[in-house]
């Protein structure tokens, strides 16, 4: 989906932006990189279901460079 219009949020105080990548080299070597791929959206779903832990939203990009934009409410939180 593209979105043409320009989006904002207000948060109140601090929070951290953590950027995450994966370079996918060789398409054919699977098991090297579809394990990495794969256990990402699992780690999302897990910090969804316990918003204590300070995990806010993430966004992810597709193409030879996967790509994860995490926000956290802060940065010892990001590092527990």
């Amino acid at each position: 989906m593209i979105r043409r219009e320009r989006l904002t949020a207000t948060l109140e105080g601090d929070f951290v932006v953590f950027l995450i990548g994966l370079r996918v080299n060789n398409l054919l070597k699977l098991h090297k990189w579809v394990p990495v791929a794969r256990a990402m959206p699992r780690m999302i779903k897990e910090l969804e279901h316990h918003p204590e832990l300070g995990f806010l939203h993430a966004e992810t990009w597709f193409a030879r460079t996967i790509i994860v934009v995490q926000y956290w409410r802060s940065m010892p939180q990001l590092l527990a």
